[in-house]
């Protein structure tokens, strides 16, 4: 006798309601204004959009033209700590979902400067919280100003990769969400902006989230204290993105 139990199954599992796969965030900034930014200001429109943070004397966020293309880029000229960088709101009714999974990743260059380097950060937090910590933060990365890259998890914080100044990586990482005891994160870093069918240059592996569990508020891309001064730029983004994974629910 012919079983159709996986048939079934399998048709089954096909039925399930789907959460849309939705872009929250997605630029390469051809669309924005070639010049320097204020505080609270926006950068872009729409799914491209972007706005500052810049609350601490001597940094800069502007947007340049580089090799043909509009470029996200910050200066650090100053010695305060406090909040700098741009960021991205993660609208309630995406952050509420109980399977939520948000994929992202970051092109950039780390840029030779005269003078002290600043620090370059990615995470994602929880309410409107730009600076990192064991209570606010799930996703946690950061350049350091030797171009040492480092990430933070519940387990502390750890190397990953030795960058080069001058050379493009892409760094593309993915955080779940959906169990409230722990979240979970992961992330992996590349040569050049074009990861497909290529080796990273390191792979973090499952990890858990430094704060156990939160709802995510807003992705950043911080702008740090680092090894001193610099009127240069000490980082180039070229392209930045975070989308809504699509992911099963039952009924």
């Amino acid at each position: 006798m012919t079983r159709l139990f996986p048939i079934l199954i399998t048709a089954a599992l096909a039925m399930l309601p789907q959460l849309p796969a939705g872009v929250i965030l997605s630029t390469d900034f051809k669309d924005a204004e070639v010049r320097s930014y204020t505080n609270a200001d926006t950068i872009g429109s729409g799914e491209a959009q972007m706005s500052t943070r810049l609350e601490i004397p001597n940094v800069e966020i502007l947007v340049a033209e580089a090799d043909g293309a509009h470029v996200l880029e910050f200066i650090n000229n100053g010695t305060e700590w406090g909040q700098a960088g741009a960021v991205k709101t993660i609208a309630p009714e995406v952050a509420a979902e109980k399977a939520l999974v948000l994929k992202g990743a970051v092109v950039f260059t780390p840029l030779t400067v005269s003078g002290g380097r600043g620090i370059f950060q990615v995470a994602i937090n929880s309410g409107d919280w730009l600076t990192t910590s064991k209570t606010v933060t799930a996703v946690h990365i950061t350049l350091e100003s030797n171009l040492g890259l480092k990430y933070v998890s519940d387990a502390g914080s750890k190397p990953a990769a030795k960058l080069l100044a001058d050379t493009r990586y892409r760094l593309e990482f993915s955080v779940d969400f959906s169990n409230p005891q722990q979240n979970t994160w992961e992330f992996s870093v590349y040569l050049d902006d074009d990861a497909a069918g290529k080796e990273p240059i390191f792979s973090s592996g499952p990890l858990n989230t430094r704060a156990p569990h939160i709802t995510p508020g807003i992705f950043a891309l911080g702008c740090g204290v680092g090894g001193g001064a610099s009127s240069d730029p000490f980082v180039r983004i070229h392209r930045v993105s975070l989308t809504q994974a699509a992911a099963s629910t039952s009924r």
